[in-house]
């Protein structure tokens, strides 16, 4: 059920749940069939390495390795099913938005090379600008790239920019960086003082222009 790569995404190994339906499932939701199973965790120690979701494959998934709260997946379901004592109803998984149809080279490359990423709806590479805000991957909130400068380089595994010292804090996605909702510019209940000119309402979305 659980299984090995080898040298992905410049990292050694990577360890993947590789049973039958997680395999299938996987395969649908990014769109590649030639993945192996679904990526687990390396970070974060006891408790949450090794027992969840890679971050960095599935933000929005509940059973990805961070606090929040997030999508019951076909990715979980599936992973249930094969424990051999549950029976999916994949009619009740919640849409997960994060990487869905992206492609094998999500999971396989690097989110950047050079500052440049094959996935802008995900990735970003912009220091934060108070002036320049930025939509977040599932178009539901403004806010900004979290990249940073860090004071020594990055393990060459994490290095995504010219300068080797560059990339986010978030350790669970890998240190890419994403763009990350501000509390106050959500498009649906989001503060009009600072977001002049937007449509606030359970309808809306944020656009790029």
């Amino acid at each position: 059920m659980i299984s090995e790569l080898q040298n992905v995404r410049g990292k050694s190994k990577v360890t993947v749940i590789s049973s039958p339906k997680v395999k299938e499932m996987v395969r649908s939701y990014y769109n590649c069939p030639r993945l192996e199973g679904m990526e687990l965790e390396d970070e974060g120690g006891e408790g949450i390495e090794m027992s969840h979701w890679k971050k960095r494959s599935a933000v929005d998934e509940l059973m990805s390795s961070d606090e929040g709260i997030g999508y019951y997946s076909v990715l979980t379901l599936a992973a249930f099913e094969d424990m051999g004592v549950y029976k999916a109803n994949y009619s009740m998984a919640e849409i997960l938005w994060w990487g869905n149809n992206s492609g094998c080279g999500l999971l396989e490359k690097k989110c950047l090379t050079e500052g440049i990423t094959d996935y802008p709806d995900l990735f970003c590479n912009k220091f934060p600008d108070d002036t320049y805000k930025l939509c977040t991957y599932d178009r539901l909130s403004l806010g900004s790239c979290n990249v940073w400068r860090y004071d020594e380089p990055l393990p060459e595994e994490y290095q995504y920019f010219a300068n080797p010292k560059l990339g986010s804090a978030f350790k669970f996605m890998d240190i890419c960086p994403f763009v990350e909702a501000y509390s106050n510019t959500g498009c649906k209940n989001g503060d009009s003082l600072v977001m002049p000119g937007s449509f606030i309402g359970p309808k809306s979305r944020c656009v790029k222009g």
